[in-house]
């Protein structure tokens, strides 16, 4: 007698799917009333995998009782906008282990070569959703992380937010900021389904509130202004609810209250100008998961955000008449002789194919002065985050000017700018600087003076002691404790309105960090980082959790006094009255970089020294990347600075072939800005001492001598041709040098802001105030920077053979440094 063998698995999983299909078998009628009305027949069994319905079936609740038959119906009230049909209904058929594949656009997936996506800046050919498939449009996915947050299924959250931040660009960057700070999932596409492919029959639609008897479950948290829905509701929760609506077993809906909620969050993520934060409406927000999409969101803004400004301000040209440029003495820059000019070809654009960022529709006003004023947002200096500040404000005085939006300007104007770090020409430029819109000055003249203050009493800290009366360790006294900044404004002299800005100690830290994200067994595991504070830090200092408060990490800046101390209980962490100095650095063909080879950064000068980033590869654990500063000495030579290639020359004069005769003329380069990529974990703080150059490095005649200002590579960001300035960024010539600080030593702090190759995240490393030689440099190395795939020919191989054909690699991080 034989037996036959027991169902598998598959099999077992396929009889339910097919149940869930047909409706068999079913014992729980559901009745979902939101920005839908249905009735599915479903499965206890099933739907308890969900932490929702496990609490609601499995808690104790009536709705658990065995004697319920399959015609009581229990209502489950969806106040949340964000949750839509398709989404609920994809997010069952998972618990079924069934339900369409999802399918995400390759045009809005970046990629190395392709950093913004293949359809910026021209559309990408249209592509088909192959069959059975449901697209992942941007407003699905978000739907179906707020769906699946709800329902609490973890791995669907995890799977989605990893799909969200994979087609993170310029398309996409605003919707996905919006819904991170509670502004719902946008307006619906043409191309947006109503309900999940293959499963349009699995719900009962009706228009009307139904009189059958049912049990009711309601969202209690979904009528709160700013409530954090991240928790699906607990059993004390439900009871609590039963409770209160048990003299009303048909909870009524409004249709009118569904519309105007919906209403509210798609005019909020279709860019409605309103920068008050006394909205009428709720806010959903999602706890880490919405903040994990928040900093990468950010991240991408301070990594790209001056590249599409140009393309913002091609198709949104001055009206005729007007001036963009700047009033003032007419000396320039080597990195301005492209400022400002439009992208090859863009003027050939769609105006509507040009997302919204920086224009009214697109990030709002509170947003464009934080990520502006970020340490992280990459520019070469201060000045030049000058000219792009006022280049984005006249983008959107152009189309209105806003009283709301003018208080922001004013305050990035005076406050988000460190006006210290320029020259004096420039100061006197930018004092003379008037709006073309309005008729105002940008920056307030008191601003401008101070900051000229400010540079006489560094130079006088620096250089008005004599080497007896220095500390043995370079410090000048500049740094202060929390409670030696309170005991000092407490005097009756003491500006209330002075800037303090914190001193970093030794730490690492990564904005947009996804580890942890696959394979989370449970939502108290997902969101563990919730409770110590979105994204990953290794280190002391001040800690600070990346929320929409701090615009998701990037948030810096000056504080008075009082936050100071607000922001440190101890009363320990330091800070100085001095804004530190940022510098954007940049660095190409890393693919082709040998072992213990450098590439350099241009050379900068601040209180008195001079200052430059290399980067070197390291094989003694691994493939590793080196990011050092160097501190120069008198005696060393100005290294070329790292620039992107010349562009093709034109072919010779000769006959072309039959095939490409008539094809036109000579043919530039298509430069890609890529990064190379960062891991997705934490790294590990390892902080290396290395002496300075080598002896071949050694010039033969001083390098302190007065000079020009320093020619800097150009901005490969810029999506223009820099042929013109390739040949003046080979040779490194030393910027203009006020004076020099006699000291051997120095103490300073430093700070590096590593982009991700997408600008989806951002590796930090901050050093504590630390000894600064003459000749030193200091640094880290840090797989964290490189991966095999994006150093595999480094060391090995002629650099034409290691860098590939004809792809550019670039490396973008920003420099923060302070004396103390």
């Amino acid at each position: 007698m034989t037996s036959s063998p027991p169902p598998s698995a598959a099999h077992i999983q396929s009889h339910l799917y097919h149940a869930f299909l047909h409706a068999r078998t079913a014992d729980v009628a559901l009745r979902v009333r939101g920005s839908w009305h249905g009735l599915y027949h479903l499965h206890r069994v099933v739907l308890i995998q969900a932490g929702f319905f496990k609490s609601l079936f499995d808690g104790g609740f009536r709705e658990g009782d065995a004697s319920q038959s399959a015609r009581d119906e229990v209502s489950v009230t969806f106040d949340d906008p964000n949750i839509t049909r398709a989404a609920f209904e994809l997010c069952i058929s998972r618990l079924y282990g069934g339900g369409p594949d999802l399918y995400l656009d390759p045009r809005l997936k970046p990629s190395r070569d392709v950093p913004l996506t293949p359809s910026f800046p021209r559309p990408a050919p249209p592509t088909d959703t192959p069959a059975a498939h449901h697209p992942a449009t941007p407003r699905f996915l978000l739907s179906l992380l707020a769906t699946a947050i709800y329902l609490a299924v973890p791995s669907l959250v995890s799977q989605t937010i990893l799909l969200v931040l994979n087609s993170l660009g310029p398309h996409t960057v605003i919707r996905y900021l919006n819904f991170a700070i509670g502004k719902g999932i946008g307006d619906k596409g043409d191309n947006e389904l109503d309900a999940a492919v293959g499963l349009e029959h699995v719900c009962v639609e009706f228009s009307q509130p139904d009189t059958a008897r049912s049990n009711s479950v309601r969202s209690a948290a979904s009528k709160q202004p700013k409530t954090s829905i991240a928790r699906v509701l607990s059993a004390e929760a439900l009871e609590t609810l039963h409770k209160e609506q048990a003299t009303d077993t048909d909870s009524s809906f409004s249709d009118s209250d569904a519309e105007h909620d919906r209403a509210n969050a798609n005019g909020a993520a279709a860019g409605d100008n309103d920068d008050d934060d006394d909205d009428d409406g709720p806010v959903f927000m999602y706890g880490a998961a919405s903040n994990k999409i928040g900093e990468a969101a950010a991240c991408w803004l301070c990594r790209w955000g001056a590249d599409m400004l140009l393309y913002e301000e091609a198709v949104e040209p001055a009206p005729p008449g007007t001036s963009q440029t700047r009033t003032g003495p007419a000396r320039r820059r080597a990195t301005e002789s492209c400022a400002g000019a439009p992208p090859p070809g863009v003027l050939s654009l769609a105006k509507e194919h040009v997302p919204r960022i920086w224009r009214r529709g697109g990030l709002d006003a509170r947003w464009v002065r934080a990520v502006l004023s970020a340490d992280a947002f990459f520019v070469r200096d201060e000045r030049e985050r000058y000219d792009v500040a006022r280049r984005a404000v006249e983008l959107r005085r152009r189309a209105a000017v806003d009283d709301a939006e003018e208080r922001e300007w004013a305050a990035l104007f005076a406050d988000g700018i460190h006006y210290m770090h320029m020259p004096l020409d420039d100061l006197i430029e930018i004092a003379q600087d008037v709006s073309p819109t309005t008729g105002t000055r940008f920056a307030p003249a008191a601003v401008v003076q101070a900051a000229h203050w400010n540079q006489s009493m560094l130079r006088h800290h620096v250089t008005g002691r004599t080497s007896a009366a220095c500390p043995k360790d370079g410090s000048l006294g500049l740094a202060q404790t929390t409670a030696e900044l309170l005991a000092a404004s407490a005097a009756p002299a003491a500006d209330p309105q002075r800037a303090y800005y914190p001193v970093p100690a030794d730490a690492s830290s990564r904005i947009g960090d996804t580890t942890g994200l696959e394979g989370a067994p449970s939502m108290d595991e997902l969101f563990a980082a919730e409770a110590a504070g979105s994204g990953t830090t290794k280190g002391k200092g001040l800690f600070t959790p990346h929320t929409p408060a701090t615009f998701f990490g990037i948030a810096g800046g000056g504080r008075s006094a009082a936050a100071c101390a607000a922001a440190d209980a101890g009363g320990a962490a330091r800070w100085s009255a001095y804004p530190p100095m940022r510098f954007g650095v940049e660095f190409w063909g890393l693919d082709a970089l040998r072992e213990k080879a450098r590439l350099n950064s241009q050379t900068v000068w601040y209180a008195g020294s001079l200052y430059n980033v290399y980067v070197q590869v390291v094989r003694k654990k691994g493939l590793q990347l080196g990011m050092y500063l160097h501190r120069l000495s008198s005696i060393e030579a100005i290294p070329a600075p790292s620039a992107p290639p010349p562009p093709l020359v034109p072919a010779p004069a000769v006959a072309p072939p039959p095939e490409t005769a008539g094809s036109g003329g000579s043919r530039l380069a298509t430069v890609q800005p890529v990064t190379i990529p960062t891991s997705l974990s934490t790294p590990t703080l390892t902080r290396f001492a290395s002496r300075g150059t080598t002896a071949s490095s050694r010039p033969t005649t001083p390098a302190s001598s007065p000079g020009t200002g320093g020619a800097s590579p150009p901005s490969s960001s810029s999506p223009v041709s820099a042929g013109g300035l390739h040949a003046a960024a080979a040779a490194g010539r030393p910027p203009a040098q006020p004076y020099r600080d006699p000291r051997e030593s120095v103490r300073a702090h430093f700070t590096l802001l590593c982009a991700a190759p997408a600008g989806a995240a951002l590796t930090r490393f901050a050093s504590a105030p630390d000894a600064f030689a003459v000749g030193r440099s200091w640094g880290w190395k840090s797989s964290a920077l490189q991966t095999e795939e994006h150093l595999s020919g480094a060391g090995a191989g002629s650099e034409g053979q290691a860098a590939g054909a004809g792809r550019e690699v670039s490396l973008r991080a920003t420099v923060v440094i302070g004396v103390v």
